[in-house]
């Protein structure tokens, strides 16, 4: 914990953090004080910027959270005043976001929209200086540790998101807890690996930290829960291939994650149970009736992302799915099985729509109206350095660190049945400014070989 909060060199630490998000923070007053966003600034009382994005997503949770404010709950009304006075429970998207908002608009106010920068640009700083704590866990070395700082506090990929309307979006709410999950996911797997047969608790409770910690992110975003039911797979399977003797714990561990990230969850089931008469965090999470099912046509924002694949593969099998939903006459195993057929039938033009849109994770528009923008080759440049990393730990016969890759390839996992929109890529963003450390830790270790183990995980002898 000392070298957490006190990194050796912690003048050249904390420049680098107070450089990275100086410049982030610039380019969010350019934004909203300069080009503005809808011809507002953050001077804009709540209320005005809240009927300024109306039907946006973001507007959604600012309105819960304004009524969550004003003592009415969470809630959303049919319109943004609430003029009928008419609160709908709000439910279609998990409660996290519109109760962390909420609870900050108690303690600042109504009055502008400033308090929400002020929160990003923390959020962002914490973010960054767990990124530098991550690489801390592997090596002392400031200059590694600094570099990650600074890479991690420009948040390049996800500015466009951020200063914009998106401004009180649900992924600036995760930033903290999203951030704290994955440095203690990495620090559970260097202690998975080292650990000897007896002394698990340091693993333990790594773990059943990070499950809290992951179930506090899905009270936020609901589909990020599906990462701990993936966890528990792939906890097991790595120790498999990797060390066949772990996987009992590889199992435990999983299944520990899994529990803990559940009971966190439980108690806000059970609340949505009485107020709306369902078990769920969020109602939106109904992929098989509606995501797949989409007219991928009905609008741009259908089309571009990729809503409605199967729809567009075989229009009739849509309307009978629709039809067997509405006679409750077919579920979701129903759905399941004719997208499946689906897909089957029409591998081809399946793999077509979904190469097309592969651009948007790089910040732009599907093919072909792609265009080349910084944030494009930012974004290119970093999943190249963790190929090349990936690819020199697979020459060189160690194993790469996990953080890097697992989100992505959990992610990965879901692209044939998701739409694609490049903030899912963003959880990706909390570990591959990493990447450029350990690709730096991989060239001293084949200098050193001696005197650091290739890319085993092995702590950080100051941090454990």
């Amino acid at each position: 914990m000392s070298s957490f909060l006190r990194p050796q060199k912690p003048v050249l630490v904390l420049a680098c953090l107070i450089l990275g998000i100086g410049i982030f923070a610039y380019e969010g007053y350019q934004t909203f004080y300069v080009t503005k966003i809808l011809g507002m600034d953050l001077r804009t009382p709540v209320q005005t910027w809240i009927t300024a994005i109306k039907g946006s997503d973001s507007g959604a949770y600012l309105q819960a959270a304004y009524n969550f404010a004003n003592g009415h709950g969470l809630t959303v009304c049919a319109d943004t005043t609430c003029a009928d006075g008419i609160y709908r429970p709000f439910i279609y998207w998990g409660p996290g976001t519109p109760w962390i908002f909420g609870m900050l608009m108690k303690l600042t106010g109504q009055e502008s929209m400033l308090p929400f920068f002020i929160f990003l640009i923390v959020s962002q700083a914490v973010v960054a200086w767990f990124a530098g704590a991550t690489v801390a866990l592997f090596t002392a070395n400031p200059w590694l540790r600094g570099g990650t700082v600074f890479l991690a506090a420009l948040g390049i990929p996800m500015k466009i998101f951020y200063f914009s309307p998106g401004l009180t979006s649900s992924e600036n709410a995760h930033l903290i807890p999203f951030a704290a999950f994955f440095y203690f996911l990495t620090k559970m797997f260097c202690e998975f690996w080292t650990t000897q047969s007896g002394s698990t608790k340091a693993v333990f409770r790594s773990a059943g930290l990070a499950g809290f910690l992951l179930g506090i992110v899905s009270l936020i975003r609901d589909s990020n829960y599906q990462f701990a039911l993936f966890l528990l797979v792939a906890i097991p399977l790595l120790a498999f291939f990797r060390d066949r003797t772990r996987v009992k714990l590889g199992i435990k561990v999983g299944l520990l994650l899994l529990v803990v990230a559940f009971s966190v969850r439980f108690p806000v089931q059970r609340w949505n149970k009485k107020r709306v008469g369902a078990a769920i965090i969020a109602s939106s999470s109904n992929l098989w009736r509606e995501g797949v099912w989409f007219k991928h046509d009905e609008a741009y924002w259908y089309y571009e992302p990729g809503f409605g694949m199967a729809e567009y593969l075989d229009p009739s099998a849509a309307a009978d799915v629709a039809k067997a939903y509405h006679d409750h006459t077919g579920g979701d195993f129903y759905s399941f099985r004719r997208w499946l057929g689906v897909i089957v039938t029409n591998p081809v033009r399946a793999l077509h729509f979904k190469v097309q849109r592969l651009p948007i994770f790089l910040g732009t528009r599907p093919w072909p109206d792609s265009v080349v923008y910084f944030i494009s080759v930012w974004c290119a440049a970093f999943y190249l350095l963790l190929a090349t990393y990936l690819v020199r730990a697979a020459v060189r016969r160690t194993w790469p660190n996990e953080v890097t890759y697992l989100y992505m390839v959990f992610l990965g996992c879901c692209l044939p049945i998701i739409h694609f929109e490049f903030r899912y890529s963003f959880p990706i963003w909390f570990t591959l400014p990493l990447v450029p450390a350990f690709l730096a830790l991989q060239w001293q270790a084949k200098r050193e070989a001696a005197s650091f183990r290739g890319s085993l995980p092995v702590l950080n002898t100051q941090e454990s």
